[in-house]
């Protein structure tokens, strides 16, 4: 068959030669790792590598002439044409991703997140496009599981401090935006330096996950628990309806601390110490956490196990 000829069907000429690729251009292609194929001006693919049939499941044959559309998920499909419409009004060789979410779909149905860049090819006074397909999957799986253990406790997998101020700033805006309250708890282990002496750092490990999952539990779900350091957590509660509400989160928080709390060596019985500041959207959040603070130790001072309400400043 003539280069450039089409068939239907499997055989060698579902390699797609109309953009006349050298055999040796193929062999070329073939042995590199990475999924490349070539797509013509009006948008039908002309050439697929070995690379790209494993990572499709897609045969070269099943590919030839078609659009290079039957590798876009249904949903991705117009705004990937207009993509390569720009892209063939650039003609410069860039990532194809910039500000699109990209995903590729395999011969089974199923999608897979992608990377793939574009370079232009002149044949013939006509610009096709290499580009060339990479699976995001494992590298955006990496990528998430950096940003999880960047702001989350390792310990407890509760937030950390810097997810904590994130959400602190972003609630005291929207609170600026459309009036309402929140409040922010400073929540204080009693006892728990003894759990550390008897038993040791293992148990006292054990001891915080536990009380980090209790405190979950004891509040709404729009709410963020922190590990703030040590026995010390901060409550962000956002939306409330009254002064009082947070006081209720307080108690249940309060009630989770005092249930008996069985470990590996036996049971031990602790108690918090809470300083609840109520604020709008004119606070600081450093400022807010600090009066939190002062209100946990006022709480400490009356004897420990009680909450210390107050205003924000």
């Amino acid at each position: 068959m003539r280069t450039g000829e089409r068939r239907n069907g499997s055989g060698e000429a579902g390699r797609v030669d109309a953009v006349r690729v050298p055999e040796s251009w193929r062999r070329l292609l073939d042995a590199v790792p990475a999924a490349v194929l070539i797509v013509a001006p009006d948008g039908t693919i002309r050439y697929a590598n070995t690379e790209l049939e494993q990572l499709t499941g897609y045969r070269r044959a099943e590919l030839a002439w078609q659009p290079v559309e039957i590798l876009v998920p249904e949903g991705m499909r117009s705004a990937h044409r207009d993509a390569r419409h720009r892209f063939g009004e650039s003609g410069t060789r860039r990532p194809m991703g910039a500000g699109l979410d990209i995903s590729c779909r395999r011969a089974d149905g199923s999608v897979f997140p992608a990377d793939i860049s574009l370079s232009p090819l002149d044949v013939g006074g006509e610009t096709f496009v290499v580009a060339t397909v990479a699976d995001e999957t494992e590298r955006r799986r990496r990528v998430g599981e950096l940003f999880h253990r960047a702001v989350h406790d390792p310990l407890t997998g509760l937030a950390n401090r810097v997810l904590l101020a994130d959400r602190l700033d972003q609630a005291l805006a929207r609170a600026e935006r459309e009036p309402r309250t929140l409040a922010v708890l400073y929540v204080d282990l009693d006892g728990f330096k003894a759990v550390n002496d008897t038993w040791r750092h293992a148990v006292g490990d054990e001891v915080l996950r536990i009380v980090a999952e209790r405190l979950t539990g004891a509040v709404r779900p729009e709410d963020t628990v922190a590990r703030f350091g040590g026995d010390e957590f901060v409550v962000l509660c956002e939306n409330l309806k009254q002064p009082t509400d947070a006081v209720q989160v307080a108690k249940r928080i309060l009630y989770e601390v005092r249930r008996p709390i069985r470990h590996r060596a036996g049971t031990c019985e602790l108690s918090a110490s809470i300083g609840a500041v109520l604020a709008d959207g004119k606070a600081a959040g450093p400022i807010l956490i600090e009066a939190a603070d002062h209100a946990m130790y006022e709480a400490k001072r009356r004897g420990g196990g009680v909450v210390e309400l107050r205003d924000g400043p």
